[in-house]
């Protein structure tokens, strides 16, 4: 009997701890710890991540400036394999 109640103990703890895993991989997803893409504002004088849909906006009275070596400087610090100035000159990072 107590050999029975060892083991459905220890078959308990790996299903709690195996629960306990997949969640925070999957909080960690959400929270976009490393997503595939970043777009920063400005990296040459004031960076500032900003949203995807901020990064299309086109609007003349934003002053944005984006130098190609200085984004890709800037993003392989942050750990991604390329850095781009996109049409609306914005550094976009990303690992594709």
């Amino acid at each position: 009997m107590a050999i029975k109640t060892i083991s459905l103990f220890f078959a308990v703890l790996a299903a709690f701890l195996l629960a306990q895993t997949i969640s925070c991989v999957e909080e960690n997803d959400q929270n976009g710890v490393q997503s595939d893409l970043l777009f920063i504002e400005n990296p040459n004088t004031d960076p500032a991540v900003i949203s995807p849909a901020q990064a299309l906006l086109d609007s003349p009275t934003r002053n944005r400036v984006c130098n190609a070596a200085t984004c890709q400087r800037l993003c392989r610090s942050l750990n991604f394999r390329f850095g781009r100035c996109n049409r609306n000159r914005v550094c976009v990072c990303s690992n594709s």
